[in-house]
């Protein structure tokens, strides 16, 4: 069953499109994966947690304790996408955006006021704010 399968492949990409084939074998594979790298973040009492997944695999994972992080901005990023920089003392910052929950920019102001770290806050992101309560008003009447 597999081995017409094989041939057809075979015949076209030693044909004249074997450049197109090897591509969208290439962007196949790009999109597979993509689609399966899974971002978390993670608010714990003493420290932020990063972790970067493949198939729930961790491949990429990072620890802010509230003695690394300079402050937090929050900003506006899209026609209405909030999302928070992560200044970090050494090493690079993290930019959250798109997240699934907009909860988490109030977690991490929480976690900011809690443990002492500044915190700027944009008047673009403090209009979304705004326009969150708003709308969150309309919800329930």
């Amino acid at each position: 069953m597999f081995i017409p399968v094989i041939q057809i492949a075979n015949s076209y990409a030693t044909h004249s499109y074997g450049g197109l084939f090897y591509f969208s074998i290439l962007l196949g594979l790009f999109i597979i994966i993509t689609f399966s790298i899974n971002y978390t973040f993670i608010f714990l009492d003493e420290y932020l947690m990063y972790e970067v997944s493949f198939m729930s695999i961790c491949i990429y994972k990072r620890v802010f304790h509230p003695s690394h992080l300079k402050k937090i901005a929050f900003k506006r990023y899209s026609w209405a996408t909030p999302g928070a920089l992560i200044h970090t003392k050494k090493g690079l910052n993290l930019r959250l955006v798109l997240f699934s929950s907009n909860r988490i920019f109030h977690e991490l102001l929480t976690f900011a006021h809690k443990h002492d770290i500044p915190i700027s806050k944009t008047k673009d992101y403090q209009l979304l704010e705004r326009r969150s309560k708003y709308i969150s008003k309309e919800k329930l009447l």
